[in-house]
């Protein structure tokens, strides 16, 4: 029996299945889009210097340290960049033939890479190179299970509009030893012409020069496990289509350049003029707001009554109108301005802790009130300001206080400050800056 170390598989195959599985049963296919965030928080893991590889060559390991969050991160991103790299007919195919072919046997991870090889190579030879390359598809991920870290992705425009990419390891920490480490990288691209999906690959000490087309930058999906440095000319077009479109570039790749920039930027490798630049479009990012906007649109048309909330929805719920309704969406600020309408004649001479006059359920009404008055008039911020001067629980003031800061009239702000310092207002902010420290 051979031994068998392939933990990496085992736990990046199942959690692969398991976002699929997410995206079938929720009706909801995010995953796409998830992924970018899950290769961050993984990057962000794999850059430090203490970092271990996904699998090991040596027998001879312990095997508690086997156990890291690249056995799950980083190994589901590796099976996912299989998956991309053969295409998903191909993977599936070759997976039944694999499950046919290795039933009740002892297998490693070359067994089942090359199964999916001869797929895609349309052989009926087990094993072999990957069509049209020099190298089999295991010898592609073992630079990636074998090795620690990733590469940085170096890329420069040339005069006739082509981009040429290089790569090195990226140290996140200046100074740090690891240096000679390369990878098999695969690039996924568009066709310029068929706009098809399409994989390239920058081997080993070598530069590929790839045409783009009309995509502005490289792997568009978000899919590689990889940072990318562009040069500055690129810089500046990306961000000078960003400002003018936002959805010019898929959410994958808007939240994979983010990420990059500033990190790039925070290690000094990049200036932050790019990253603040390329920053700019987010003032128009609407891609959250358009996923919760159904949601707002559903908890808004059913019962908000404390006692008919399922358990944990509560948090949603306010996750969900703060999110919407201090973004502006307008059917959200008209619905808290007319809650705030109610509550100034039902509550007129009440503390609005008083749950007889104010039936906005608590959960909902930090959101609701800081809506109301960043999108309302003066009456409303008097009316709030002079709640918070009589109010007595200390869990209502700060609702209150928080709402107030929200106002958009810089008169309405240096009036709550004048009430702090010249105590026109008493207020103890200790228990505040207690909460905002812990």
């Amino acid at each position: 029996m051979k031994w068998w170390d392939d933990l990496w598989l085992n736990e990046g195959f199942a959690s692969m299945i398991g976002l699929k599985a997410n995206d079938v049963v929720d009706n909801m296919p995010l995953s796409k889009d998830e992924l970018a965030v899950d290769i961050a928080r993984a990057m962000r893991n794999d850059q430090m210097p203490n970092s271990l590889p996904v699998s090991r060559r040596d027998e001879a390991f312990d095997p508690e340290t086997a156990f890291t969050s690249n056995t799950y991160k980083k190994a589901t991103l590796i099976m996912l960049m299989v998956e991309r790299i053969v295409g998903e007919v191909t993977f599936r195919d070759g997976l039944r033939l694999f499950l046919n072919q290795f039933m009740y046997k002892n297998v490693d991870h070359t067994d089942l890479l090359a199964v999916l090889t001869s797929v895609y190579s349309g052989s009926t030879t087990i094993g072999g190179r990957l069509a049209g390359q020099n190298f089999t598809l295991s010898e592609v991920i073992e630079t990636w299970i074998y090795q620690q870290g990733f590469p940085i992705l170096n890329v420069r425009k040339r005069p006739d509009g082509k981009v040429q990419v290089t790569q090195e390891i990226y140290r996140h920490i200046p100074g740090h030893k690891r240096s000679g480490v390369q990878w098999k990288i695969p690039l996924f691209l568009r066709d310029p012409v068929t706009l098809k999906p399409t994989v390239k690959w920058l081997v080993e000490n070598s530069t590929a020069v790839l045409d783009l087309g009309d995509d502005i930058v490289l792997d568009r999906e978000g899919r590689s496990f990889v940072r990318i440095r562009y040069d500055d000319e690129l810089y500046l077009d990306i961000a000078a289509r960003l400002h003018a479109d936002a959805n010019c570039i898929p959410v994958a790749a808007r939240t994979r350049l983010m990420d990059d920039s500033f990190t790039l930027a925070e290690t000094g490798n990049l200036s932050y003029a790019h990253a603040l630049n390329i920053s700019v479009y987010l003032r128009r990012e609407k891609f959250v707001i358009t996923i919760l906007e159904p949601l707002f649109e559903h908890f808004r048309n059913s019962a908000v009554a404390n006692e008919e909330v399922k358990i944990h929805e509560d948090d949603l719920r306010t996750t969900v109108y703060t999110r919407v309704c201090l973004n502006g969406h307008p059917s959200c600020v008209a619905y808290a301005q007319q809650l705030l309408s109610t509550l100034r004649i039902s509550c007129a001479d009440s503390m609005l802790s008083n749950k007889t006059c104010n039936t906005i359920p608590p959960y909902l009404r930090q959101p609701i009130y800081s809506t109301a008055v960043m999108y309302g008039d003066d009456d409303l911020f008097e009316f709030m300001y002079s709640k918070y001067s009589v109010e007595m629980y200390q869990m209502e003031r700060e609702r209150i206080w928080i709402a107030l800061g929200a106002s958009k009239k810089k008169e309405h702000i240096h009036r709550v400050f004048d009430g702090l310092f010249f105590n026109e207002v008493p207020v103890d902010l200790r228990p505040m800056c207690a909460g905002y420290v812990t």
